[in-house]
Parts: structure tokens; sequence; C-alpha cells
């Protein structure tokens, strides 16, 4: 289990890092073009719960996240944002079977909660005057739509792991005898010489 988290926390920076995030339009208020621009390197921890499968914690120390965003209420604005996140702590359930006639695995995220944490915000551009009566629901949009993303990465862990083995079991070739003469004696020789 302790390879699978040090997995995810490796590939999660590489996997996270770029992603557009969708389009929030909520309100009068579109923020699109929301990419991830900084993902560090998440804690992950795994324990596993009897009946039920594998609960997961993920800890984000810092994300940063660039948009451009229109505003149309009251007022109007536009121009770019920042958001950073700190400390993000997402919360999730996992059931992982073996499904032996399709010969697979198979990974159900059937819980997935966020911790909120204040986002920073700041606003750049000539016309960002008011922004700030936005920033709650700039930010709880945000980290909805990050968690939503972070809780795809079982998902994402059981199709690499498959992947792995499908390259592992097109490479292994049990005709090859030099299989035998690196691993040892075949086990049929050793019964034949008893």
């Amino acid at each position: 289990m302790n390879y699978l988290t040090e997995l995810a926390s490796d590939a999660l920076p590489g996997i996270l890092q770029g992603m557009v995030l969708p389009t929030v339009e909520k309100s009068g208020l579109t923020v699109k073009q929301i990419v991830v621009t900084r993902f560090d390197r998440p804690d992950i921890s795994a324990k596993y719960i009897s009946g039920h499968g594998v609960q997961i914690e993920v800890t984000l120390p810092m994300a940063h996240i660039n948009g451009d965003f229109k505003l149309d209420y009251f007022f109007s604005s536009k121009g770019q944002l920042r958001a950073v996140v700190q400390n993000l702590t997402i919360g999730m359930k996992v059931h992982i079977h073996r499904d032996m006639i399709t010969d697979t695995n198979n990974v159900t995220v059937y819980e997935c909660k966020v911790t909120h944490v204040p986002i920073e915000l700041k606003f750049f551009g000539p016309e960002t005057a008011g922004m700030e009566l936005f920033e709650e629901m700039i930010s709880s949009e945000i980290q909805d739509a990050l968690s939503e993303q972070i809780c795809l990465v079982p998902g994402l862990v059981k199709d690499f792991l498959e992947a792995e083995r499908q390259e592992i079991l097109t490479k292994y070739d049990p005709n090859d005898p030099s299989i035998a003469t690196t691993v040892g004696p075949l086990f049929e020789n050793y019964l034949c010489g008893i």
C-alpha cells in the first residue's frame, strides 16, 4: 500500500500541473481558462477499512491556479486571477475488487469529501474593483473543481497498474529457456531427480 501512495504522490503533480479545470459560471460571474500552474507533491496516506475497501487522505501543501474572469452583475469587471490553495485535505473511501471473469481490477470512489480551507485570491487587471465580494464563491468553486480531479486519482492509478501489468505480460514468454536458467532449475527437474 505504501508503494501505491508514494507512486500517486509522485505522479499527481505531473498529472495535475497544467490541467485546465472546468469553467465556472454562476450569478453573472464567469471564470474560464482555469489552469493549475503549480502543484506541490501531496502527502497521501491510506488504510484498509474492513468490509469497505481503502480510506485515502490527500493533503495538498500548495497549488497555484490561474484563470480569466468576467463579471456582469451590478457592475462589470474583467481580468485575471490567481488562487493560492494551501493545506487542502481530501478524504476518500475507495472500493477495490478483482473481477475474475474479465481479469480486471475495479476501483470505485464511493465517498470524496473536501475540508475547505481559505484560498488566497489575487485579481489582476484595470477592472478588478469590487471582486472581493465574490471571493468566497470563487474559492469554493475552485476547490470543488480541484477536488473533483483529485478524486479521479484512484482510477488513474488503477489504469497505470493495469498498463504495467499488460506490459510485463506481453514481455513474458513462458517458452523462453533463459528464464529457467536465470531463476534456477525447473521444479519438474527437481522432482524427477528425487
